[in-house]
């Protein structure tokens, strides 16, 4: 195993050396082709909410799918009236911890900052 490391720690500084660079993806880049990949195997998508989903927006109607295209997958998920309504949570407030100012967790709406209400699986209201 040691040999395997020592192997591929010179293989990098070579690359290094070479002037080669790994490339590097940021939560922007990947969140942006999450979106084109869903756009490109939805041609018939309406143009609102194309262009609503390349700006990282949600709009009223937006099904499941498109949300988790457009925002990623929520951190948490609550379920209502048999689950026809669910709340869905993206990310925590600054500095991204998901619990209070004393470490004990709260309730999700004191926490989270962005949110998604679905009906029968469509947007109905959000929060960014």
């Amino acid at each position: 195993m040691l040999q395997y490391l020592k192997r591929i720690l010179a293989i990098a500084a070579l690359a290094l050396l070479a002037g080669c660079s790994l490339p590097v993806q940021t939560d922007y880049d990947i969140a942006h082709e999450r979106v084109a990949a869903y756009i490109a195997r939805h041609p018939d998508l309406d143009p609102e909410t194309k262009a609503a989903m390349r700006r990282f927006e949600l709009r009223n109607g937006m099904t499941m799918e498109q949300v988790i295209a457009t925002w990623g997958r929520p951190v948490e998920v609550q379920r209502f009236r048999g689950g026809q309504q669910q709340y869905w949570f993206f990310g925590c407030e600054y500095p991204n911890f998901c619990s209070g100012p004393d470490n004990s967790y709260s309730s999700p709406e004191d926490i989270y900052q962005s949110r998604a209400l679905f009906e029968n699986g469509r947007v109905v209201s959000w929060r960014d």
